[in-house]
Order: structure tokens, then sequence, then C-alpha cells
């Protein structure tokens, strides 16, 4: 029982165009999906380095205000520091160019001040690291009347 070929091409031809659509919209779906997963990847490759990047600028402002607050608490620190040095009192609230210079040319033209600066010693350290009692006196060198 043989048909003829145009009977046979009649019958075949729809379904072999019907089978290329459907091929052709699959292949058009699949390669869709490809395109979204390899944008998600990259996507997620640039959130990672973004991350990275954002942790790294802040641990670096977190660092740099931990480092202002350590130099404001030492700067503090030693303001409030009231022992005498061995190298001669502080300068006082009044004291300024004009005033110092005289004092320092008068000590140089007696030699009142020493040849070589002085040493410090690890008993003169050692007093240092305790705190003195807090006084007018201590802070000021002058009593109030």
């Amino acid at each position: 029982f043989d048909q003829e070929p145009a009977v046979i091409l009649n019958s075949m031809l729809p379904l072999y165009l019907n089978s290329q659509l459907v091929s052709i919209l699959y292949d058009a779906q699949a390669s869709e999906l490809s395109s979204r997963m390899t944008a998600m990847k990259a996507a997620t490759d640039n959130a990672g380095e973004l991350v990275k990047a954002l942790t790294s600028v802040f641990n670096k402002k977190r660092q740099a205000g931990i480092t202002a607050e350590i130099c404001e608490i030492s700067a503090g620190a030693s303001c409030i520091d009231t022992e005498m040095s061995p190298l001669g009192p502080d300068l006082g609230l009044e004291d300024n160019e004009d005033s110092v210079l005289p004092d320092l040319l008068q000590e140089l033209e007696f030699g009142s001040l020493p040849e070589f600066p002085p040493v410090i010693s690890d008993a003169l350290l050692a007093s240092e690291a305790t705190e003195p009692e807090m006084t007018f006196e201590n802070m000021y060198g002058e009593q109030m009347d």
C-alpha cells in the first residue's frame, strides 16, 4: 500500500514545519534563560566586590575614628599632667616671647643653665607615674586670694 509522493509531501510538510518552529521557540527560550543566568552571576559577583570595597572603606573610617579618639585621650592626659619636669616648669598663662626671653638671656649670662641637659633617672620616672593631688597650687603654681 503505497501512496503518491504528493500526498506524502502534503501530509508531512505541515508536521515538519511545525516541529522546526517549536524547535526554534525552545532554542530562543533556552537562550533567554541562559543570558539571564549569566547576568545574575555577573550581578552577584559585582555585589560581592562592592561589599568587599565598602567593608574596607568602613574599616578604614572606623580605624581613623578610633585613632582620633586615642589622640584626643592622650592629648587630654598630657594636658592634665602637672608634674614638674627636670627641664623646668611649663610656660604659664602670662608667659610669652617678651616675658621669657629676658629671663633666658639672664640665665645664659650668669651661667645658671646646665651645660648638658639633665638625665632623667628611673626614680624620677617612677615618681612621675604616680598621680599628684589636683589642687590649684599644683595646677597654677600660686594660691588663690
